[in-house]
């Protein structure tokens, strides 16, 4: 993918580290926040974007 376009992750905290595991809780405000991250970096790569 990174041959195509730039990549990137956004993590969150989760309780106890634990991440791919059934016992895996974040908390919703933590959940929200990384949500609104993705949401205002694709609102800002939108703006730099040439739709031609």
């Amino acid at each position: 993918m990174i041959r195509i376009c730039p990549a990137t992750m956004i993590f969150i905290p989760r309780r106890d580290g634990l991440n791919y595991n059934q016992a895996e809780y974040a908390e919703p405000g933590d959940i929200v926040a990384g949500a609104n991250v993705l949401a205002y970096t694709i609102m800002a790569a939108d703006e730099h974007c040439d739709p031609a």
